[in-house]
């Protein structure tokens, strides 16, 4: 049957072999707007079918300082004081011991705080599930995460831009009938505008959270200073804005 992910059947079946083989977890990587984490939440859709249970954690470019801050849903308000391993005790808390067949959903993990990057890995190590991940190419990415794919514990998809063939695949089957000739190419390149400009955004995005955070380590500082030097900088501040 065509569906909404037709062109993306074979990506599909891999991210459920993976799963259901021996893959310790299964890494979705490409660029801005391909479609990696409309087609990552699928699997676990699939994975049900067979009796998974799942859960889904997202990486935020705004939470990215906050330890924990993508598994807070997933955790206890508090850990308790007595805790030696705390990456064991959030592994327990997410996946109880002898629980199979459980998947987590990682989107945007290029994005995720290391606090949750470490449980993540962690987990992934002692196999206790498996993790579907979507990572953005040309990103930073948290060095737990980024570890998945350098050794043989994950599989790693490449996932590129719908072909002009598959492109003319897909419409064709959500329309249930015949198109324009030139409707698979325009698509295809307005796909690609639309990839650009989901980069930007996020580029643009990323910049004012840095700007955010040297802001408030300014404020930060200027609190931690003498007055006298507090004072100098406020008289700063004002010369400044009467220069222009």
């Amino acid at each position: 049957m065509v569906g909404r992910f037709a062109g993306r059947e074979r990506e599909l079946a891999a991210i459920v072999r993976g799963a259901r083989g021996s893959a310790a977890a299964v890494v979705l990587a490409g660029p801005t707007g391909v479609g990696k984490s409309r087609l990552a939440a699928r699997g676990p859709a699939e994975l049900g079918r067979y009796g998974w249970s799942t859960d889904t954690v997202r990486g935020t470019s705004s939470a990215r300082d906050t330890p924990h801050r993508a598994l807070a849903h997933l955790l206890p308000a508090v850990m308790p004081a007595d805790v030696i391993n705390p990456l064991r005790w959030a592994v327990d808390q997410m996946v109880p011991a002898g629980q199979r067949r459980r998947a987590l959903l990682v989107d945007d993990a290029h994005q995720l705080d290391a606090a949750s990057a470490a449980v993540l890995s962690h987990l992934v190590e002692k196999r206790r599930a498996t993790v579907l991940a979507s990572v953005r190419t040309a990103e930073p990415t948290p060095d737990a995460i980024a570890s998945l794919w350098r050794g043989d514990r994950a599989e790693q998809i490449e996932l590129g831009a719908l072909s002009v063939e598959e492109t003319a695949h897909t419409v064709r089957g959500a329309l249930r009938g015949v198109i324009e000739p030139a409707t698979p190419e325009l698509l295809a390149q307005a796909r690609t505008s639309y990839s650009e400009a989901a980069g930007l955004r996020g580029h643009y995005l990323d910049s004012q959270n840095a700007a955010r955070a040297a802001l408030d380590s300014i404020d930060s500082w200027r609190d931690a200073v003498p007055v006298d030097c507090r004072t100098a900088a406020h008289e700063l501040d004002g010369l400044r804005a009467v220069g222009g």
